[in-house]
């Protein structure tokens, strides 16, 4: 292999361990390396619901149409996997004597009108979890390949399974993220993580919609801002505190802060708590803080569905109840709902039955402890 196939299989393997799509030219460059027309790689996550990534070279989707839905099942080198030793190149003949394979209905029906005939594998990875497996074909009428070209393939194996190593851990941070990110959104609470430079990394879907609507606080370049001044003021000394050395010793009192609102809404609650420092081998920056933002006037638009599983209220019930969690007084309530002031204490009442509570206090209290504050998707 010269110097310059070698450095474009290097860049091809560094592309495909970030980027799966890219597998594809890995195994065109693999092909044209030992002389093979065809080829292909495959890689099944069993922590993924047996999510697969096929890339093919010189095959076609028809090939791969037909595998899953017929030939898969019949494929009688997967029934020899205990045969494989990973990371060890073998030839289709040392699984499978030619002769016995021309036996098979998989020969007669599937690569024989495909064009495969002689088969240089691999098993790059095989636990619990993941499965990898690289094939490489030519057709009937052309050579097997040969010693030569195995210890060729051979050569470039670590590198292969480095490059799926590197594509496991971050597809894996990749789903974390994708996790953290929708527990996050559940969240009813606004939450921002924050750089040391005030810079936002992450924001829920809950804060988004606070600082859009611009009421209270609001986006300031690239992190956050109180739209009034000495609110602001407060808001900075806050961030810088949690930014600092000491952050963790200050009590949660000088962690806090009321922001008023242009719409006379009860106030916006913060609290800017500070987050442990995280080293950094390539100095990207960390969250050092994060700001949580409650108001107490929202609640999520499925609260009701929610209440109406958990205790069996009726409609009318869990709209009452919603009102309640808003803070809404009773007169409020009915008086919102377009319902006489009777028919919302009959409902209360039933409330209070269905929740085994006694108080309104109570009541409310058990209604915003319950699941019925989770935003659900």
């Amino acid at each position: 292999m010269k110097d310059h196939q070698l450095l474009e299989l290097t860049n091809l393997l560094l592309d495909a361990a970030s980027k799966p799509e890219a597998w594809g030219l890995v195994v065109e460059k693999l092909a044209e390396l030992v002389d093979a027309p065809k080829g292909g790689i495959e890689f099944t996550d069993f922590t993924d619901r047996g999510r697969t990534l096929r890339a093919d070279y010189g095959l076609g989707p028809e090939f791969r149409d037909q595998y899953e839905r017929r030939f898969a099942a019949i494929n009688p080198f997967a029934r020899k996997l205990g045969l494989f030793q990973p990371g060890v190149v073998v030839t289709g003949d040392q699984i499978i004597p030619r002769e016995d394979l021309k036996k098979t209905e998989f020969y007669r029906e599937f690569l024989s009108p495909h064009e495969i005939e002689h088969l240089l594998c691999v098993l790059l990875l095989r636990d619990k979890h993941f499965y990898g497996f690289l094939n490489l074909a030519r057709p009937c009428g052309v050579r097997p390949f040969n010693g030569r070209e195995a210890t060729l393939l051979q050569s470039l194996v670590p590198a292969i399974q480095r490059a799926l190593a590197v594509n496991r851990v971050l597809a894996r941070s990749a789903s974390e993220r994708t996790v953290a990110d929708s527990l996050l959104n559940s969240f009813n609470r606004g939450v921002v993580l924050l750089d040391e430079t005030g810079r936002v990394m992450t924001i829920n879907r809950s804060a988004l919609n606070i600082l859009e609507g611009r009421d209270g606080l609001a986006f300031e370049d690239n992190g956050i801002r109180a739209v009034l001044p000495e609110e602001n003021l407060r808001l900075k000394t806050l961030l810088q505190s949690a930014f600092g050395e000491d952050s963790s010793r200050r009590p949660v009192t000088d962690r806090t802060m009321l922001v008023s609102r242009a719409s006379a809404a009860t106030p916006l609650s913060v609290l800017v708590a500070p987050l442990a420092k995280a080293a950094s081998p390539f100095l990207e920056p960390r969250a050092r803080a994060a700001v949580f933002i409650s108001d107490p006037e929202r609640c999520p638009d499925c609260a009701q569905g929610i209440l109406k599983g958990l205790y069996g209220f009726t409609e009318a019930e869990s709209r009452l109840a919603v009102c309640l969690m808003r803070g809404f007084s009773l007169e409020e309530s009915s008086a919102h709902l377009g319902i006489a002031l009777n028919t919302a204490r009959t409902h209360l009442k039933r409330l209070f039955t269905k929740t085994s509570t006694n108080r309104q206090g109570e009541l409310v209290h058990v209604l915003l402890e319950s699941p019925a504050t989770i935003e659900m998707q």
